[in-house]
């Protein structure tokens, strides 16, 4: 699940003493490179201070990593504050998405392979530990139950196996399709982005539904209309559907949309998603328009990730259905 998981302001009118934290091993929660990379370990006020920024660097997995471990120190500290809690769920959430994509796309043993696993397990840790210590209020909060199903999701991406991903699913089915009817409206729609992704991508015979994964991520746009994230969802379900019209009108209306709230790296990966979109039916207008403006990011910000596909062991090349070169995009 490659998404920003974002947590409402929550009131809880009731006494949290129930809520404990048993002490962790620094060797669990992270790696000795984070060790040594995150020097702000420690420093209360700092790491308060610096975790949310460093989150935001989705170009720098070390920077984005050490916010993760800072805002699990956070909650790990407070007893009593549960939206600092959700938050540190979904900074690992944040780190487990940057991890992801920096994982190579063939060939994931070796040193970086190793590395990564090392970081995913840690992740990990931290991710089950706080989800620990907020469970039970899964019955007040309908966002627990949404986070419990983003992280069982999150965490089988990588490091395990496709039996273990496969069982993880309607896990975390479940628990989204409850939150979500407890609040559909939920984190500006996020809930229903969720579901709606899970819909398109689970097989039938255990949930799965491509004709309601589009009017989920309809549902979820009314309540974020200019995100080019919840788009690029409902334009890959378009694509599943067959729709290539409603494909086109997609594309089209995102080059028309400014979407405020987006991380500067995400908004460079989505440009080259629909600008491969646009070559692969000719929309030379749009190809222009997210070729440009992808161009323009670069310029003005030249420490992202192009995320090129390089050819590796004689794989890459060409995009076989386009016949573009997807590093020109």
């Amino acid at each position: 699940m490659n998404t920003l998981i974002k947590i409402l302001a929550l009131a809880l009118p009731i006494t949290l003493g129930a809520c404990t934290d048993a002490p962790v091993s620094s060797d669990d929660f992270m790696t000795a490179a984070q060790q040594k990379q995150c020097l702000l370990l420690g420093q209360t006020n700092q790491m308060e201070e610096a975790y949310p920024a460093l989150l935001d660097e989705k170009w720098d997995r070390n920077a984005v990593g050490c916010g993760a471990i800072y805002a699990y120190e956070l909650a790990r500290q407070s007893t009593f504050n549960i939206e600092l809690k959700l938050e540190a769920v979904a900074a690992q959430l944040t780190y487990f998405e940057v991890l992801n994509n920096a994982y190579p796309k063939l060939y994931k043993s070796g040193a970086l392979g190793k590395e990564l696993n090392e970081l995913w397990r840690a992740t990990r840790q931290r991710a089950s530990h706080l989800i620990a210590n907020v469970e039970y209020l899964d019955g007040v909060i309908p966002e627990v139950n949404l986070l419990k199903g983003a992280y069982k999701l999150a965490s089988v991406e990588q490091d395990a196996s496709d039996r273990e991903a496969l069982r993880a699913m309607p896990a975390a089915l479940k628990l989204i399709e409850d939150s979500v009817g407890d609040r559909p409206d939920m984190a500006d729609g996020l809930g229903l982005y969720l579901l709606a992704r899970l819909k398109l991508n689970l097989p039938s015979f255990i949930g799965g539904d491509t004709e309601q994964a589009v009017e989920l991520f309809k549902q979820a746009i009314t309540h974020q209309p200019n995100s080019l994230e919840f788009h690029r969802w409902l334009l890959q379900a378009y694509a599943a559907t067959g729709d290539v019209e409603k494909e086109k009108q997609i594309i089209s209306k995102v080059a028309t949309l400014y979407d405020d709230k987006i991380n500067d790296q995400d908004l460079a990966d989505l440009y080259k998603v629909y600008g491969g979109s646009a070559h692969r039916y000719g929309m030379e207008k749009e190809i222009a328009f997210y070729s440009k403006n992808r161009k323009a990011l670069f310029e003005q910000k030249p420490y992202l990730l192009t995320r090129k596909n390089g050819a590796n062991r004689g794989h890459g090349g060409n995009d076989p259905i386009t016949g573009i070169d997807p590093n020109a995009i």
